[in-house]
């Protein structure tokens, strides 16, 4: 019997040794992957920024230097009002004079590692399989196909990395609610949500939908505490931030009239305007049609599944909402 159990907790050892080691190599290509994107995205940060339009140091300077800028045409760069990752720049600026230039490459390397360990996170508790979640970040982090819209935000989630500002925060704290949603833990899934409103409030209402179309058919979860807990932290955290924007926006054509504000609009927004700007006629191959092939490749993959389990349910209503 001595024999049998040496034998027993010798193997138990090699197999957490094993397990160590598997643990250690995807830690190893996490931070390899990590450093590899953070290497190429922040390659002459400073042209891309100055170029794009969509410096850090321009916002703060519309903020702290108004006067600066009457004359200009509105670029709509205060729309970053609406971000609290945005507003770190400004508060960092203001209160202890950082330069915002100087924490570009901090912010995008956290923002990077933030998003990479939510798509492991989310694709663990979809597929249950180290490697086929280690094989989804890193085809997120080149493929222009994961993460095609209707929106046009950017050309895959990986496009949205490019530039330090709020995408990949609000893309990160996303998926860890969807996460933690599909895990039922719905203290922590609204937690994230509220997250993602502070990052991004359109984004935020995409995933509210998605996770209420599921919870509609679910009334049970009313006496779940849970749910009860996770509902009263995301409306005492998203309420406000949300009152706050709402209660200091406004429409404005910056006193241009609105027939040249709607010609320059669809001149050079991306997101208004899908009819004018081809994204159901000459131009649909480019997110449409694409966009249209993922889902029905989600559709097909449900017949080779042994049954629907709950979380399949999930998935499937909210991507009908």
């Amino acid at each position: 019997m001595s024999d049998i159990k040496t034998f027993v907790l010798n193997r138990l050892n090699v197999l957490k040794k094993k397990e160590s080691l598997t643990v250690i190599f995807y830690l190893a290509g996490l931070l390899i992957v990590t450093c590899v994107i953070f290497y190429f995205k922040t390659k002459d940060i400073d042209l891309k920024l100055a170029y794009g339009g969509v410096s850090p140091s321009d916002y703060v300077a519309h903020i702290l230097h108004p006067g600066n800028f009457l004359k200009d045409w509105p670029s709509g760069i205060m729309n970053y009002n609406a971000t609290l990752i945005m507003k770190t720049y400004y508060y960092a600026a203001k209160f202890w004079n950082v330069d915002p230039l100087a924490m570009v490459y901090p912010y995008m390397f956290i923002q990077i590692l933030l998003y990479f360990i939510s798509v492991l996170f989310l694709a663990q508790m979809l597929f249950r399989n180290r490697f086929i979640s280690f094989i989804s970040m890193t085809v997120t982090s080149v493929s222009y196909l994961a993460g095609l819209n209707l929106a046009r935000s950017g050309i895959g989630y990986a496009s949205l990395l490019n530039f330090p500002l709020f995408y990949g925060y609000a893309n990160a704290f996303s998926f860890f609610s969807l996460g933690f949603f599909l895990r039922n833990n719905f203290i922590l899934a609204f937690l994230f949500l509220a997250f993602t409103f502070y990052c991004h409030v359109a984004l935020g209402i995409l995933i509210f939908v998605f996770i209420s179309a599921y919870l509609l058919s679910k009334w049970s979860l009313i006496r779940d505490k849970n749910f009860i807990i996770g509902s009263f932290l995301f409306i005492f955290m998203a309420a406000p931030f949300l009152y706050n924007i709402v209660a200091h926006s406004a429409i404005s054509t910056g006193g241009i009239s609105l027939e040249r504000w709607l010609v320059s609009t669809k001149l050079f927004c991306y997101h208004w305007y899908p009819v004018t700007l081809g994204l159901f006629n000459q131009d649909a191959y480019i997110e449409f049609f694409p966009t249209l092939l993922a889902g029905l490749f989600f559709f097909f993959s449900l017949r080779y599944r042994q049954g629907h389990n709950e979380q399949d349910k999930k998935v499937i209503a909210g991507f009908f909402a």
